[in-house]
């Protein structure tokens, strides 16, 4: 309940920024973890999206996301976490530091993204590792993401685009371990997940087509 009312908070503070251009988005794809033992299983995760973009080629995201990370210890022991995640990140395209009037050659890299940030990752254990310590994991999980990203826009509007599609590569370094359940605090080194998707993203504003952003 509390993250609904901070998602309808951020909307409305967003409003007052006098922003020009808005983003809404959704996708989904393949996820597997990267841990201390295990064997790797990819599974599948999908993420919602609200943006601000600050240009045209650099935006601040609002991201929730789940899914299932999934494997076996090299003992052979299964693990099966249904994660969640909240992120914060911005991202920048080369298209920042192009001008108008660079070669056309060069507008093809226009597109091509990087972005960082900040998440919480809940995790959800459905089938743990056990050891001599017992179940040992993180239920709240901290992370860094690092996307990379190409960007096509299908569909423009005077120039100004309004459906995108994203093809993303995230990797995502979590600040403590715990992402399958570890056999103690002694191995519970550093996890990570990677998650690579497609998505589809819808441009808007609050008033009008009028503030629409202008792209070179």
């Amino acid at each position: 309940m509390n993250r609904f009312v901070l998602f309808i908070v951020l909307i409305f503070v967003a409003r007052d920024l006098k922003a020009q251009q808005f983003s809404i988005s959704g996708g989904g794809g393949a996820v597997g973890s990267y841990t201390t033992d295990p064997i790797i299983h990819t599974s599948y995760a999908a993420n919602g999206d609200v943006g601000y973009y600050i240009t045209p080629y650099f935006n601040i995201e609002l991201e929730a996301q789940m899914g299932r990370l999934a494997g076996q210890t090299l003992n052979n022991v299964g693990f099966l976490n249904r994660y969640q995640v909240v992120i914060v990140q911005s991202n920048v395209q080369l298209g920042t530091f192009f001008g108008p009037y660079d070669d056309s050659f060069l507008t093809i890299f226009k597109s091509f993204s990087v972005g960082t940030g900040l998440g919480m990752l809940h995790d959800r254990m459905t089938n743990n590792v056990f050891g001599p310590y017992g179940i040992y994991y993180h239920p709240k999980n901290l992370m860094i993401p690092l996307k990379l990203g190409y960007e096509f826009t299908l569909i423009s509007d005077y120039g100004s685009p309004k459906v995108k599609v994203d093809l993303l590569y995230n990797y995502n370094h979590m600040l403590k371990g715990g992402l399958y359940g570890n056999f103690g605090p002694a191995t519970s080194g550093i996890s990570s997940y990677v998650y690579y998707s497609i998505q589809f993203k819808y441009l808007f504003n609050f008033s009008g087509p009028a503030k629409n952003l202008t792209y070179d």
